[in-house]
């Protein structure tokens, strides 16, 4: 891939054609341009094809990186349930709360974990019905997360119509709904 190597020997191709003959010089001067196309076509597809290989892979990162941050939401939903567990075993009747930010009222869960998606703490909302947090009415973003409660007397497709009137010392299921 020496270029001045390749114009010094179409020169000496030249002068040598002058003394020995044209069809001499001429064969040899084709030969030179023969391996010079060889060697474009050459780099041309391994370029072209580094090229393709470099966009499939570059393609990939915004789903490497969305995965990522979905297994390390997974940890930090995994941190509330385990606030929720210990709330309930240290709650009169094994109940567990109504309100997620007793968690943190009550140092079961001192600060909210990051979402990653957002950078900013986890939100979440408290819904009567796993259908209804599965469908995320309140549009939470990717990393947040729904709190299905089940008051007692009613089962995992049951559906609590009016939350304000449950009683917090009812609720003895609960599911997390990660966004």
């Amino acid at each position: 891939m020496d270029n001045g190597l390749d114009e010094l020997r179409l020169i000496w191709a030249g002068i040598r054609g002058a003394s020995t003959g044209l069809a001499e010089s001429v064969a040899t001067v084709v030969s030179v341009l023969r391996e010079q196309d060889r060697r474009f076509w050459v780099f041309f597809w391994c370029f072209t094809a580094g090229a393709v290989l470099i966009l499939m892979l570059a393609s990939l990162i915004p789903q490497i990186v969305y995965e990522k941050h979905m297994s390390e939401s997974k940890q930090n939903l995994h941190a509330v349930q385990l606030a929720l567990e210990r709330f309930a075993v240290d709650s009169p009747g094994a109940v567990y709360p109504l309100r997620i930010e007793v968690l943190s009222e009550q140092d079961y869960l001192p600060v909210m974990p990051e979402n990653l998606f957002t950078g900013q703490p986890m939100r979440w909302k408290v819904y009567g019905s796993y259908d209804e947090a599965r469908l995320n009415p309140d549009g939470l973003s990717h990393g947040d997360f729904g709190y299905v409660v089940l008051p007692e007397g009613y089962g995992r497709d049951s559906v609590v119509e009016d939350l304000a009137k449950v009683d917090p010392e009812t609720i003895y299921g609960y599911s997390l709904v990660l966004y």
